[in-house]
């Protein structure tokens, strides 16, 4: 009996001594030896104890961002389900720093391709889920070249969606377009822009789709989208005096009130250059004048701006800057 206790009493004083040495241990080291083993789960853990005892240290963030990423991408090889990975992916971008080390912009590069081809490797469930896939897709790879533009997979798997999808694009732009046409529908011609753009987008040297959309645009430049939250309409422009002057229409289609500013009006050319309101011009103004004011839900204001534009200027687009996140644009022909 004495022994039985005596082993038992061994035991615990091992098992209470391993508790302490774990414990006692280094967190960033535990995180690392998980990180290298795969581990992602258990690496976020000990990352985030590190973290709070070295708050300022960028590259701790950067290997919970990664941790993360990295988790998603092993669930999505295992259960081919995109949303663990993307969900994953996005946990993990809140954790990245602001000006992250290089080292750090290639292993994410790596992942954004990684999740593109997810994207384009996951079945979509109808028509609507495989466009927002492809532009998922788009939209990671045109990140990842960003971050590196060395990453020649990035590079080599845009390069093909732009070859294979450009002609379907400007098919059916041109379909819309026609349908549009034949039934005076201005919910179409907004259709035929989205596929156009994108054409241009996907083969910027087609001349086909340059000059199609801007047929299209013709017919969008005086039309309200309610699709976007802020709807623009430009109703009539003209060169005065060195500017460039605007009758616009906003209209509020979110479902709260929304105050509009005529000072977060600005034009960009097609060289990306902008050019801002025009104060001077806009206090000598007589008749019709955008007003600053407050819009309601589903209503509609209008006036004239001036922008500081000079005359022979090739215009790309009207935007207005709802807040530092949220930008509206109305695109001329």
């Amino acid at each position: 009996m004495f022994k039985f206790n005596r082993i038992v009493q061994l035991s615990l004083t091992v098992f209470i001594a391993l508790i302490f040495v774990q414990c006692g241990s280094d967190p960033l080291e535990e995180a690392e030896k998980a990180f290298n083993k795969g581990d992602y789960s258990r690496a976020i853990v000990h990352y985030s104890e590190a973290k709070k005892q070295h708050p300022d240290r960028k590259s701790i963030d950067e290997k919970i961002a990664v941790s993360y990423m990295l988790h998603g991408q092993k669930l999505f090889q295992k259960t081919k389900n995109i949303k663990s990975f993307s969900k994953n992916f996005s946990r993990g971008a809140e954790f990245i720093p602001p000006e992250p080390a290089a080292e750090f912009k290639k292993k994410y590069s790596e992942i954004l391709a990684s999740l593109a081809r997810a994207y384009l490797n996951t079945k979509p469930e109808n028509d609507i889920q495989k466009e927002e896939f492809l532009n998922q897709a788009i939209d990671q790879l045109e990140e990842a070249i960003y971050q590196d533009p060395d990453n020649q997979q990035a590079i080599d798997m845009l390069d093909k969606i732009k070859s294979e999808n450009f002609q379907k694009m400007l098919d059916k732009g041109r379909s819309f377009y026609k349908q549009a046409i034949r039934e005076k529908n201005n919910d179409l011609f907004f259709s035929a822009e989205y596929y156009l753009k994108k054409a241009r987008y996907f083969d910027p040297f087609s001349e086909e789709s340059k000059k199609l959309l801007s047929k299209t645009r013709k017919k969008t430049l005086r039309v309200l989208d309610y699709r976007q939250d802020l709807a623009i309409a430009i109703v009539e422009q003209k060169w005065f005096k060195g500017t460039l002057l605007l009758d616009v229409e906003v209209e509020n289609n979110t479902s709260n009130p929304v105050f509009v500013k005529a000072a977060n009006f600005y034009i960009t050319d097609t060289d990306g250059n902008r050019y801002e309101l025009d104060g001077k011009m806009m206090k000598t103004l007589k008749v019709n004048v955008f007003k600053d004011q407050t819009v309601p839900v589903r209503k509609s204001v209008g006036g004239i701006i001036a922008l500081k534009v000079a005359g022979k200027t090739d215009l790309e687009a009207l935007h207005y800057r709802l807040d530092a996140d949220k930008i509206f644009s109305k695109f001329f022909p």
